[in-house]
């Protein structure tokens, strides 16, 4: 999913709920869940490896947001 489309529906759902807790899945079953409590970051995905921080000081191009 491309941050456009994710941005535009949780827009409509934080319009409806706007004081629901975010929560995501830790796993891709979803057998647990946890509350999100850090601010979205921007950094590069390639591999099933997400690079912030240093990865972002070799110019590395933004494709992903993580939310957690």
């Amino acid at each position: 999913m491309k941050m456009k489309e994710y941005a535009e529906k949780i827009s409509k759902i934080a319009e409806k709920y706007p004081d629901a807790v975010v929560v995501y899945s830790s796993d891709e079953e979803g057998n647990g869940y946890e509350e999100v409590v850090y601010n979205p970051t921007a950094g590069q995905f390639e591999d099933g490896e997400f690079a912030k921080g240093k990865g972002l000081e070799r110019k590395l191009p933004i494709n992903a947001v993580c939310i957690n």
